[in-house]
């Protein structure tokens, strides 16, 4: 489910009738149409109806990921326009949905590939992204430009992201990067399910060769310290700020920072409850 528990994430129809709503209040359903056939398309490769490639096979970096990133993203853009109109072009708004319903395609093997999973390319999955997108935008009529501009946008994600180093067009191309790269943690951090989903990440992480993490637990653990001095200092100092943007679409409050604080506090009390849990049995251990 999304954050605020109204729309199932897991079903790409229903989500995407919610980016519709928005998407049509926002500026029109004219160029929409670009976007659904794209959601379409990425939706048969995730469920391995897609010519040539596996079903996705990676446990945290599911469909439904890709489905919260996207909705998300559309409730940013929609802030942000509703804050200043004439901000972003609509152009860029379709760009940045399409390249959000594409960041992480580079998880999806392709058809010859039958070894491990795709979390094999965590450390890749970027780059990997961006050339299944430059194919599928090629056949698909897409300008270059355009689809140069969808590539830089997916380079805004990753684990070890550095926008200094993207040849961006634009300030505007720029900015809507910087909404997918923010939609991308909002996303999944606000997940109602996100605490259950961890050890799932760790298992995609420990595959693709991720450091940082020991174990399961140890990622539950760092998960606190992550957002508090990495994500929030990430959200504002190289993604702008974008985030705010969300609250002009909430009416006023970001149910997606509060989601994620939820989150937080939830992984705090579980550490918590272990620890009293580990000290009660120590407690009781029989003495010699």
């Amino acid at each position: 489910m999304d954050v605020t528990r109204s729309v199932d994430t897991k079903d790409p129809n229903h989500t995407n009738r919610e980016v519709r709503r928005i998407y049509e209040n926002l500026f029109g359903l004219a160029l929409f149409d670009k976007v659904e056939h794209t959601l379409n398309d990425i939706v048969r490769l995730f469920e391995g109806k897609y010519p040539g490639y596996h079903k996705c096979d990676t446990w945290y970096h599911d469909l439904e990921h890709t489905l919260q990133a996207y909705l998300a993203a559309a409730r940013i853009f929609d802030g942000l326009v509703r804050e200043t109109p004439a901000r972003m072009p609509q152009e860029f708004v379709v760009l940045g949905l399409i390249a959000t319903i594409g960041h992480d395609t580079g998880f999806i093997k392709e058809i010859w590939d039958t070894d491990g999973s795709g979390a094999k390319y965590t450390l890749t999955h970027v780059s990997r992204s961006n050339e299944f997108m430059a194919k599928y935008l090629l056949k698909s009529k897409f300008s270059s430009s355009q689809i140069q501009s969808v590539q830089n946008m997916i380079s805004c994600t990753g684990l070890d992201v550095d926008l200094s180093k993207i040849h961006f067009t634009s300030e505007k191309e720029k900015e809507a990067g910087c909404v997918l790269g923010t939609a991308d943690y909002l996303g999944q951090m606000s997940d109602p399910s996100y605490v259950e989903k961890l050890p799932l990440l760790y298992d995609e992480y420990e595959e693709g060769r991720f450091p940082g993490y020991d174990s399961a637990q140890d990622l539950l653990q760092k998960t606190p310290k992550y957002f508090e001095d990495f994500v929030m200092k990430h959200l504002i100092e190289d993604y702008q700020s974008v985030y705010r943007f969300a609250a002009n679409h909430f009416g006023g409050k970001n149910l997606y920072i509060e989601g994620i604080k939820k989150n937080v506090e939830l992984v705090r009390n579980s550490l918590k409850s272990d620890r009293m849990s580990s000290a009660k049995a120590e407690h009781l251990k029989p003495r010699s």
